[in-house]
C-alpha cells in the first residue's frame, strides 16, 4: 500500500483554495456569495502556508528554504496583501469603493457605452434591467429586436484598487502550488504520484486555462428588446466531454476526403481542407454545425462546436472567442457555419439577411489571421426530396469582416 505524501494537509488546503475560486468564479454574479466565497479563499491560502510551516520537519533545511519565499512574498503586491489578509474579513463596504460596472449596447458592433460606479450589492441583471428601464441605454430601431446590453463588472478591494479579485487568488494559488512543487524536491517526495492524485482535473473545459478569466466571466448579457438574460455561450470540445459522439462522427465521416491534416502550417491551405469537407458533412447531415477551430503557432489545432438558441447569442459568441483566443494564444481562427446572405445592393438599413424577403442560405466557412482574411462561400438549396443541393463556391480575400472584428482585433 502506497505510505500518503507526508504534506497530504497542505494539498488539501490548496484544493481547498482551488475550490473556493472556481465558486468565486460560479458567483461573480451573486454579491454577497462572492464575499463569502473570498473570505473562504483568503483563509483557505493562509490555511496553506500555516499547514507547510506545521511540517518544518519533513522539509530539510526548511528555514532558510522558506525564508526565501518570505521574501517573495513580500516583494510582490498581491502576494503581501493575501499574507496580510488573515486576519482581515472582506466587508461590504471594501468592495463597494472600488468596484465599476460598465455597460454596452452591441449589435456586430458596439453601439453605446456607458462606464459608472454603482453598488456592487446590486446582481449585475438587475443593474441591466434598470439601465433598460430607465431608458439609459437604447439601440436604434433597425437593430433593436437583436441587440443585446452588456453589463460588466469588476471586483476589486479598497486596499488593492488594482487588481481584480479572482486574479488575486489565482496569484496566489500559482504561487503556493509552485512552492509546494519545491518542497516536494526539497524533501525528495514523489512528484508524479502527487500529481496524479492531488492536482485538479477539470473534465468538459476544454484548453481554457484553469484560474483564468475574461470580460465574458465578468459580464451578464440581456436581450434589449424582452430583457431575457442570455445564457453563457456553450462551446464543446466533444473530443473530451462527449468521446462517444467523437468517435461516431470519425466513424461516419471516414469515407470524406481530403483526410484532415495532424497539424496546421499554412491556416489559408487548411481552411481549403476544411472547407471541402465541410461542403461534403453538409450533404450527408442536410445541415451543419457551428464550429470554431482555434490553431496555435505549434500547428495543433482544437475545433470547438457551439450550440446557440437565436440571433442575439451570435453576438455573444463572437466575443467569446475572441476571449479565447487571447486566453489561450491562438494565432488562427477557422469558423464553419450556415449562414442567411443577400446581395450587398438589396441590403435594406441595419435590417438582417435572415429578415431580408430575398435571402439565400449558404454554408460559409471562413479563416482569420492577422495575415488576412479568407471567406468560401458554397449557396445550396434542398431539392423535393429534402436533399441538400450546393451550387459553386465563391472564394473572398476581402480586407475587413464586421461579423469577426473581435476576433481580428484579438488576433492582431
Amino acid at each position: 500500500m502506497d505510505e500518503p505524501c507526508p504534506l497530504v494537509g497542505v494539498h488539501n488546503r490548496l484544493s481547498e483554495v482551488h475550490k473556493f475560486w472556481h465558486d468565486m468564479l460560479s458567483d461573480y454574479q451573486k454579491p454577497e456569495s462572492f464575499r463569502i466565497d473570498l473570505n473562504a479563499a483568503i483563509q483557505a491560502s493562509r490555511n496553506t502556508t500555516f499547514l507547510l510551516q506545521s511540517n518544518k520537519s519533513s522539509i530539510p533545511n526548511f528555514d532558510e528554504w522558506y525564508g526565501n519565499y518570505q521574501k517573495s512574498m513580500k516583494a510582490d503586491e498581491i502576494l503581501e496583501w493575501l499574507h496580510q489578509a488573515r486576519n482581515v474579513i472582506v466587508k461590504q463596504k471594501d468592495l463597494e469603493l472600488h468596484s465599476i460596472a460598465s455597460a454596452r449596447v452591441r449589435a456586430w458592433g458596439d453601439v453605446s457605452r456607458l462606464e459608472f460606479q454603482i453598488s456592487p450589492f446590486i446582481t449585475t441583471e438587475q443593474i441591466a434591467k434598470d439601465l433598460v428601464r430607465l431608458h439609459a441605454v437604447q439601440a436604434p430601431k433597425q437593430i433593436a429586436e437583436h441587440a443585446i446590453l452588456n453589463v460588466e463588472r469588476r471586483w476589486v478591494v479598497n486596499d488593492l484598487p488594482n487588481h481584480e479579485l479572482l486574479d488575486v487568488i489565482a496569484r496566489g494559488y500559482k504561487f503556493l502550488e509552485k512552492m509546494l512543487w519545491d518542497a516536494h524536491k526539497q524533501a525528495h517526495l514523489d512528484i508524479k504520484t502527487c500529481e496524479a492524485k492531488y492536482v485538479p482535473t477539470h473534465e468538459g473545459t476544454l484548453f481554457i486555462p484553469c484560474m483564468s478569466i475574461t470580460r465574458d466571466d465578468r459580464s451578464a448579457n440581456i436581450k434589449l428588446s424582452n430583457e431575457e438574460l442570455l445564457p453563457k455561450v456553450e462551446m464543446i470540445d466533444v473530443k473530451k466531454s462527449e468521446p462517444e459522439k467523437y468517435q461516431e462522427s470519425l466513424e461516419r465521416y471516414s469515407e470524406i476526403k481530403p483526410p484532415l491534416p495532424n497539424h496546421v502550417g499554412d491556416i489559408f491551405e487548411f481552411v481549403k481542407i476544411i472547407n471541402e469537407r465541410a461542403r461534403q458533412m453538409l450533404i450527408l447531415d442536410g445541415h451543419h454545425s457551428t464550429i470554431f477551430i482555434l490553431c496555435y503557432p505549434d500547428g495543433w489545432y482544437n475545433p470547438l462546436e457551439v450550440r446557440l438558441d437565436d440571433q442575439s447569442s451570435k453576438y455573444v459568441l463572437i466575443r467569446s472567442v475572441a476571449d479565447q483566443v487571447k486566453r489561450t494564444g491562438a494565432n488562427g481562427v477557422v469558423a464553419i457555419s450556415e449562414v442567411w446572405v443577400i446581395r450587398e445592393d438589396e441590403r435594406i438599413g441595419n435590417k438582417l439577411p435572415a429578415e431580408h424577403p430575398n435571402k439565400s442560405e449558404a454554408l460559409q466557412v471562413s479563416a482569420i489571421s492577422k495575415d488576412g482574411i479568407a471567406i468560401y462561400s458554397t449557396f445550396f438549396e434542398k431539392n423535393e426530396r429534402g436533399e441538400i443541393v450546393l451550387s459553386d463556391t465563391h472564394e473572398m480575400k476581402p480586407n475587413s469582416f464586421d461579423l469577426m472584428k473581435p476576433i481580428i482585433d484579438a488576433l492582431s
